[in-house]
């Protein structure tokens, strides 16, 4: 597993941008509706709470040259961590069901499949 070092940017209602850096640490560049947008990097993942306070939900995309390297797996791991830590009782992914990569990397951090609708597989970690 690479090191790899993270930056935390706090956006609005308490979502949770987590990126990695490649030397530097990003820098908030623009807000859009309630998140943050920070300067590309090679992977982002992005922490929503869900409506029941309880759950929230990710969103996670690693750069093409930058994928299969253990990063989005990193980050992924640091991110479930830090959901726990603050409180919540599961972690939520929409995937596209074509992405299958995704789908292996999202089963072997220990989620299931919650439910599957056309072109997209949700899919549910318990912390």
């Amino acid at each position: 597993m690479p090191s790899i070092p993270f930056a935390f940017l706090i956006g609005c209602f308490g979502m949770l941008a987590l990126t990695a850096c490649t030397g530097q640490p990003p820098v908030p560049d623009v807000r859009l509706g309630h998140a943050i947008v920070v300067e590309r990097r090679p992977a982002e993942l992005l922490l929503a709470p869900r409506p029941d306070g309880t759950t929230a939900e990710f969103a996670l995309t690693v750069g093409d040259d930058w994928q299969r390297k253990g990063i989005g797996r990193a980050l992924l791991e640091r991110l479930c961590a830090c959901a726990r830590a603050a409180g919540y009782h599961a972690l939520y992914g929409t995937i596209l069901a074509d992405n299958r990569e995704m789908l292996e990397l999202a089963h072997r951090l220990g989620f299931t499949e919650a439910s599957r609708d056309g072109t997209e597989v949700t899919m549910v970690r318990r912390l």
